[in-house]
């Protein structure tokens, strides 16, 4: 496989991580506020950290979260880290559009449009002020960069 092609692979691989990620967030949040429901109905004397990841939804999330590590992870060495910054921000992106359609959050356009458009204006500025020009570094100046201080 090419280069290009490893990097657009892991690009994805990245993509699919950040994705885990935010449903990872969503499904713990979601479970949160089952167990806040459940402590104002009855009263217990069990707190809601004790008992989150004891329910299919705490450990779901906490599962999500371990595959989106192992993928970002993964993908870290193959990707170029102008794609990455790209998926860190279609996460913030992600994260509108979830809490909006499963978690019942308000989608106030002052704020939420303005707040997409910055995102997507700072992905842009990354994208086209990024160094495309393909460099390679011989092992010893790596190791003496990263052992210098």
């Amino acid at each position: 496989m090419s280069s290009a092609g490893v990097s657009i692979l892991a690009f994805f691989i990245d993509w699919l991580a950040t994705l885990a990620n935010q449903v990872s967030f969503a499904v713990q949040k979601s479970g949160h506020m089952d167990q806040e429901k459940k402590k104002q109905t009855v009263s217990s004397d069990q707190t809601i950290e004790s008992t989150m990841f004891c329910s299919w939804k705490g450990i779901a999330g906490l599962g999500l979260t371990i595959v989106g590590i192992i993928g970002h992870t993964s993908a870290l060495p193959f990707c170029d880290l102008t794609l990455i910054a790209c998926n860190s921000s279609s996460a913030i992106l992600i994260n509108m559009f979830i809490s909006k359609k499963y978690l019942g959050e308000k989608f106030i356009a002052k704020y939420d449009v303005t707040a997409a458009g910055l995102v997507s204006l700072g992905t842009l500025a990354i994208i086209l002020m990024s160094n495309k020009d393909q460099q390679t570094f011989p092992v010893d100046r790596l190791l003496a960069v990263l052992t210098s201080f």
